[in-house]
């Protein structure tokens, strides 16, 4: 008479699921990199509004600056301004709307110089951008 017992994993079992568990494990380090990834969303946010305030002013006809403040008179009369609003920049146009052109930034400079704009933002993380638009 033989004692037969059939709790617990055979070999073959174990080998397997420690093969499964392998797999799994392996597969965690590639799904967790783009999160510790510096992205340099920042940069790419600022260059991508700056780059629509310069199509604004490049197709406005009147351009001048009051304290940090940039005033664009198109065709039709209508005035657009873009400005700091908290750590915003934002248009608005006829002093009307709040459309958001770039978020969490700590400063915005805006200057006259000559033929030229100079804009200026000193972002959240420390980074600081500036671009020239020349109006001719």
């Amino acid at each position: 008479m033989g004692i037969s017992n059939n709790k617990g994993f055979t070999l073959l079992e174990a080998v397997l699921a420690l093969g499964v568990l392998m797999l799994i494990l392996a597969s965690v380090p590639p799904l967790l990199d783009p999160l510790t990834q510096d992205t340099k969303s920042e940069a790419v946010s600022v260059r991508q509004a700056l780059h629509f305030i310069s199509m604004e002013v490049h197709k406005g006809g009147s351009v001048y600056t009051v304290k940090d403040k940039l005033y664009i008179q198109d065709q039709q009369g209508r005035t657009a301004v873009f400005e700091q609003y908290k750590d915003m920049i934002r248009r608005q146009v006829d002093a009307k709307g709040h459309e958001i052109y770039l978020h969490h930034i700590e400063d915005l400079k805006i200057i006259q110089d000559g033929s030229s704009i100079v804009i200026t933002i000193k972002g959240k993380e420390g980074s600081s951008y500036e671009k020239r638009i020349d109006m001719e």
